[in-house]
């Protein structure tokens, strides 16, 4: 099964990615194609009689055979207004008994990297959700499939219930297939995270701009984690 938290008065929808990174289209996985999103909406149902903007739901759907990773969306007019407000990876189905672990397919070791994640290093393609601790330094690297040189870039994450901005900083072009990322402590301090329960997933972006060209290439959950324990 598939679940997250949204906005309890919003639709939302899942999509389902395999091993491969390619997306789930009702009937097989496939090649990801911006214009086919509609496609790969995974209707989400809402296990709550919660109906407010400022209350969230948990949310859930069924995972289709073979999903290891999974979003959730807000359903919006098209793609672009489909906010990603929850990340997360789903426990391998092909881990075997132990006879079969080690380097035999759907072994263990086989899918290792599937298992353990490396959350200072996020791919833009093929992973979606980083950690940030508050007041915390902390870099990332995203990779990207165009040459974003030239460009200016930003990454913004929002608030998951009232869209406000929470942080907003510039990226670095580092390389034609690599972006970077810094954040100061300044950076995180997330002032506008008050009660303990704002803490945890919220959305973020980064999009690149080039005069009239603008460009989405990462977009994916931010985890905000108090900085101390209560």
């Amino acid at each position: 099964m598939m679940y997250a938290r949204g906005q309890s008065n919003l639709s939302h929808d899942f999509n389902a990615y395999d091993a491969s990174n390619q997306i789930w289209n009702g009937s097989a996985y496939e090649s990801e194609v911006v214009a086919n999103y509609a496609s790969y909406r995974i209707s989400a149902t809402k296990n709550s009689d919660a109906n407010a903007a400022g209350i969230d739901a948990t949310f859930s759907a069924t995972a289709p055979g073979g999903a290891v990773r999974y979003v959730m969306r807000e359903r919006g007019a098209t793609l672009a207004d489909s906010y990603v407000v929850w990340a997360e990876q789903l426990l391998l189905a092909a881990i075997k008994a132990d006879t079969d672990l080690g380097t035999a397919t759907g072994g263990m070791v086989a899918n290792v990297a599937l298992l353990v994640r490396e959350e200072t290093q996020i791919s833009g393609t093929d992973a979606d959700m980083i950690t940030i601790v508050r007041n915390d330094t902390v870099s990332f690297t995203f990779d990207v499939t165009t040459d974003f040189t030239g460009y200016t870039g930003l990454l913004t994450i929002r608030h998951r219930v009232t869209d406000d901005e929470l942080m907003q900083v510039s990226v670095t072009v580092t390389s034609s297939v690599l972006l970077t990322v810094p954040l100061s402590s300044t950076d995180t301090a997330f002032t506008d995270l008050v009660s303990l329960t704002e803490f945890g997933p919220h959305p973020f972006d980064i999009q690149m701009t080039s005069g009239s060209t603008v460009k989405t290439p990462v977009t994916g959950v931010a985890v905000i984690r108090r900085d101390q324990t209560t």
